[in-house]
């Protein structure tokens, strides 16, 4: 159940509000001192890794179907190095230049499908040498 509460004139919903209706009734009630610090604790730690939670969700892996091939070749070029989606379970690593890979790879050039166009050169992908020359 979520629960609205007011602090300081605001109206504060959800796992806020929650917290704060746990915390205003605690806060009353006659405990020893450590028990309400670990409370605070507690809270503290539920707050900070709900925003964390957040935060993981709120970044998302972006995806080539959903954009134009201007804009995924933008990206990669922009960021310099990218994961990039193309469907459910499929990504790999684009770069801008071979500064993105290890010393011991090279890169290769990368085409990906897009909203717009089947086949978009978005960058390079990072190939190990050894890989490459191996057969």
């Amino acid at each position: 159940m979520r629960h609205k509460k007011y602090q300081h004139g605001h109206v504060v919903e959800g796992l806020a509000g929650d917290l704060l209706v746990f915390w205003s009734f605690f806060r009353n009630v006659r405990l020893e001192s450590h028990v309400k610090r670990g409370l605070a604790v507690f809270l503290a730690a539920c707050v900070s890794g709900a925003a964390f939670t957040g935060l993981a969700q709120a970044q998302g892996r972006p995806d080539s179907l959903r954009m134009s091939c201007a804009a995924a070749r933008s990206l990669v070029s922009t960021r310099g190095a990218v994961v990039l989606g193309s469907g459910p379970d499929i990504y790999d690593r684009y770069v801008a230049t071979q500064g993105f890979c290890q010393r011991d790879e090279i890169t290769k050039p990368a085409w990906v499908a897009t909203g717009d166009t089947r086949q978009c050169f978005v960058g390079y992908l990072c190939a190990r040498v050894d890989d490459e020359f191996r057969y």
